[in-house]
Order: structure tokens, then C-alpha cells, then sequence
């Protein structure tokens, strides 16, 4: 009688655990992964997966994947790998531009940033006069002439296959004049149309050419060193570089490594990027309602 007891227990057991199970799988049931391509160290990544210092709750159910490029991404969404990708509104842009029968650009910002140059903070001096350069390209308009240049280019999935704007503005060769003994080192990224990008061995966009006045300001040879970009503020901390110029995104965290110049663009903003027959997006019109399409796919 006891081990009739004992099986029966046992018995018991395994639909109890068996009954735990399937309870599970049906709350569960109707939820879906989402997969979101983004490039490494980026806002954008930072976005997806949430980020308590950067103050992103991430999306719901997503799952990065980081890329070493924005445009490997796009690749990856086009042959189905991916579903959605995440990236600045202009780098966003400027990618359906050349992918126009493919991808699209959900035109809803789903961050506020502010976009300034890394300053290596033992460099006060040069912090200074970069502050004072900033400031000035943008009351005469030298910075707004500079964005409407480069506001339709047309590359090819971040490879800068394209004509640049002008043929014969550019500014310098990959790593300039290394030896140059007033020289002012520029770590960037040049993956981001249309803020830096390269044709041949020549550096084009908008970062790339506030750069070159800078330089040109203080008089120093400019010279470039194009990296990953999870690599960009690294190398200003260590003094490898003098400043970062690649989009970088204002926060706290990274201010921690290097010290921010003035904006020099306001409003900068992520973005979602889906293929061209997605309409999941069609109705919504704030971040929330971005977000709250993520909530319920099932």
C-alpha cells in the first residue's frame, strides 16, 4: 500500500510539473523575438538593447545585432536576416536614398540627441579654441552651407561609391602627414554618410569638413585615423587621437573619457529603418507608438 502511495505521489508530480510547463508556454505564447541590426558602440545599439546610463528602457523583445557597419545591417534586412535596423535620421537617409526600392525610413525620431566633437581632456587649450571655432561657423552660416551640401548625396550602401558633393573640396589623405609636427589627430569613423565617409583614400561629409576648418583655423596638419567606431572614444582617452568627430552623441557616459565641445547639431535623432513593403509603422506618429508595435507583435 505504501508504494502504491508513493507512485501515485510521484504520478502527481510529473502532471503538476508537466501542467507548470504548459501554463508557461501559454503566457508566453504570442511573444516574438525581434531582431534589430545596428552598428556597434553606436546610440543606436545602445537603443535596442537599453541602457539605464544613457536613460533607454530598450525595445520590447528585441535582439540586437551589431554590425561593423550600418550598411552590413541594411544588407542583412534586404536578404531577410534581420527586420528592422536602427540609425541616425540622416545616415538613415541617406542609406534609402541609395536603396530606395528596398528599405525605408520611419520618420519618427525615437531619441533626442546632441552631436559634439570628443575632446581629449587634458587639452583645455584646444577645447577652447574648438569651442570658439563651433561657435562661430555657426552664426555665419559656414556650418548650415555645409549641411545643405551634403544634404542629398547619393552612396551605395556605405561604401561611397558615389560623386561627393564637390569634386575638389576634401579633407586630406588617410592619416594625413603623420610625421607633421603640428599636427591635429582626428580619430572618426567613416561609415556614417553623410557626416564622414571615403571615396579612395579622400575623406568627404559633414564632420569630416569642420574638421578641416578647424585644422585650418589653428593652423595644423589635419591627419585622420579612421577606426571602428566603438574604438573612436578609446582612442581620444588614451591620447592617441587629439578629438573624435563621427557622430558622436552627447551622454554622461562618454563624457566620463572625454571632454564634449559645444554642440555643433541640435535635435539629432535614431531612427528606424524597415523594408520597403513593411506597414506595421503606417498609423504611428510618436516614439510610443513605434515602441507599442514592438509590444504586441505576436
Amino acid at each position: 500500500m505504501k508504494n502504491v502511495k508513493k507512485i501515485l505521489i510521484a504520478i502527481m508530480a510529473v502532471v503538476l510539473a508537466v501542467g507548470c510547463v504548459c501554463a508557461f508556454a501559454a503566457c508566453n505564447k504570442g511573444e516574438k523575438t525581434i531582431s534589430i541590426g545596428a552598428q556597434a558602440g553606436t546610440t543606436g545599439e545602445a537603443y535596442i538593447k537599453g541602457d539605464a546610463d544613457w536613460g533607454f528602457a530598450g525595445i520590447p523583445n528585441g535582439t540586437v545585432s551589431s554590425y561593423q557597419t550600418i550598411g552590413l545591417a541594411v544588407n542583412d534586412m534586404k536578404n531577410g536576416n534581420i527586420e528592422y535596423a536602427v540609425v541616425d535620421k540622416a545616415t538613415a537617409n541617406t542609406l534609402v536614398t541609395a536603396n530606395p526600392n528596398d528599405i525605408k525610413m520611419i520618420d519618427i525620431a525615437l531619441t533626442v540627441e546632441q552631436y559634439a566633437i570628443g575632446v581629449n581632456k587634458n587639452k583645455t587649450d584646444l577645447l577652447a579654441s574648438i569651442n570658439t571655432i563651433i561657435d562661430n561657423i555657426k552664426a555665419n552660416g559656414t556650418l548650415d552651407a555645409i549641411y545643405a551640401a551634403y544634404a542629398d548625396i547619393d552612396i551605395s550602401d556605405d561604401e561611397a561609391s558615389a560623386s561627393a558633393p564637390n569634386s575638389d573640396v576634401y579633407v586630406g589623405i588617410e592619416n594625413g602627414n603623420a610625421n607633421a609636427t603640428n599636427k591635429l589627430v582626428l580619430a572618426t569613423n567613416a561609415q556614417f554618410a553623410p557626416y564622414e565617409y571615403k571615396i579612395g583614400n579622400k575623406f568627404y561629409g559633414i564632420d569630416m569638413e569642420i574638421a578641416k576648418i578647424i585644422a585650418a583655423e589653428l593652423e595644423m596638419e589635419l591627419v585622420i585615423s579612421d577606426m571602428d567606431f566603438d574604438a573612436v572614444v578609446t582612442s581620444v582617452q588614451q591620447g592617441d587621437a587629439d578629438i573624435a568627430l563621427a557622430c558622436l552623441t552627447v551622454n554622461a557616459k562618454r563624457a566620463q573619457s572625454v571632454t564634449f565641445s559645444h554642440a555643433y547639431e541640435e535635435g539629432a535623432a535614431q531612427v528606424l529603418i524597415v523594408k520597403k513593403s513593411n506597414t506595421e509603422f503606417d498609423a504611428c506618429s510618436t516614439a510610443d507608438d513605434v515602441i507599442n508595435v514592438f509590444k504586441n507583435k505576436k
